[in-house]
Formats: structure tokens, C-alpha cells, sequence
């Protein structure tokens, strides 16, 4: 099983995965340390495959996030939780990030908005202070031009992460395409005023760019 997960073979190929060769020592190893120590492994290995695509989403690297990605990211934290007993200490963790993962695809495949909401809401019950759920919910109310409801989850995501810069900028660019171009500066000079850090100067000048005030931009 190590091997397997040391070579990236978690979930395939199909009979020399590890998660196989886990399923496989379940049955002749019940109850024995080798085991738990083999599952230990596997959950560890699990989670890095769905906490990567989260990461990568908080960091706003998402160039190559599409709805495969996000789907190949749930299926591993789906076998995790059927390892998992639900009164295991990890299981809300990785339940909550199911639920996001499973949201994003289903927004990504243009599945219904109760639907995807309804996951998202799910994983709001379990951590009802995570930043990024409130973020994402937002995006879902985005894409479907319910702005009002976006801003309300953009707000939110802002109130439990002050210096992440996502929620600011989508939040300005709401308001800047329904007309409010004041708002959406005063929001963006907001994040400026929580955290001064390079990165966040740089997400301003983005924006300033966007809305065509380039010397500003520059500046």
C-alpha cells in the first residue's frame, strides 16, 4: 500500500490501487495495528488530493480548474469518508471539503443553482466561519445574475477573512457591473485598509485597470 501511494496510484489503476490493497488488508488484517497504520496513510494521502485543488483555489490559482478537477478532487474525499466513521474527529473536515468540491463541479457542469447551493449550505452548517464556503456561494449566486444574493455571501467572507483579497474583488466587480463604480473602489480601497501587503496592491491596480482608470492602475 505504502509503495502504491508513494508512486500516486491512490485510487487507480484498478486492482493494484491503494486503496485496493487497503480493502484487501481490511479483510485479512482486522482490527490489527498494520492496519490502522495503512489507513492512517491512505486518509493522509486522500485529503492531499482534495485539500491541493482547495488550496490551489484559495491562492486564486484556478487557470486549470475546471469541473474534472474539481470532480476527480470530490471522488477522493468521498472514498475517505466511507473509510471514516462519522464519529471520527476528522470527519467534519473532510466532509465540509466533499461538500465544497462537489458544489463547485456541479456549478462548473451548469447543474441547477438549488443544487449546487444546497452542498455549499451543507458545508456552511458543519464550518459556518470558512471564508471560502461564504466566497463560493457567492460565485454560485453570481453566475446565475442573482447579484444581490453575491454580495450578501461576498460581505460575509469578507467579515471572517478581512486580508484575503478574493472576496473584495469580487465583491467590486459585482458592484461595478450593476452601475455602483463608487462602491466597488470604496470596497476594493477596504482591503487595502486591512492589509497593505504587495499582493493586495496588486490585485487593486488589476481592478483599477479593469474599470479603464490606468493611471491610477499604475500608480
Amino acid at each position: 500500500m505504502i509503495g502504491a501511494i508513494a508512486e500516486d496510484k491512490i485510487l487507480e489503476p484498478g486492482g493494484s490501487s491503494a486503496y485496493d490493497y487497503y480493502k484487501k488488508l481490511k479483510k485479512m488484517a482486522p482490527g490489527k495495528p498494520i492496519l490502522y497504520d495503512g489507513e492512517s496513510e491512505l486518509l493522509a494521502a486522500l485529503n492531499a488530493k482534495g485539500q491541493q485543488v482547495v488550496s490551489n483555489y484559495l491562492n486564486g490559482s484556478v487557470e486549470n480548474i475546471n469541473s474534472l478537477v474539481f470532480k476527480n478532487a470530490y471522488d477522493y474525499m468521498a472514498v475517505a469518508l466511507n473509510i471514516l466513521s462519522k464519529e471520527d474527529i476528522y470527519y467534519s473536515n473532510f466532509k465540509s471539503k466533499a461538500l465544497f468540491l462537489e458544489s463547485q463541479y456541479l456549478m462548473f457542469r451548469n447543474s441547477t443553482r438549488n443544487l449546487a447551493l444546497s452542498k455549499i449550505d451543507s458545508a456552511i452548517v458543519i464550518n459556518p466561519t470558512s471564508s471560502y464556503l461564504f466566497y463560493s456561494k457567492g460565485l454560485i449566486y453570481e453566475k446565475y445574475l442573482n447579484y444581490d444574493s453575491a454580495l450578501v455571501n461576498y460581505n460575509k467572507a469578507i467579515v471572517f477573512a478581512p486580508k484575503w483579497s478574493a472576496p473584495y474583488h469580487q465583491k467590486a466587480m459585482v458592484l461595478n457591473n450593476i452601475g455602483k463604480k463608487d462602491d466597488a473602489i470604496i470596497s476594493m480601497e477596504a482591503l487595502i485598509s486591512n492589509s497593505s501587503r504587495a499582493a493586495n496592491y496588486l490585485v487593486l491596480g488589476d481592478f483599477y485597470y479593469s474599470i479603464d482608470s490606468f493611471q491610477v492602475a499604475i500608480s
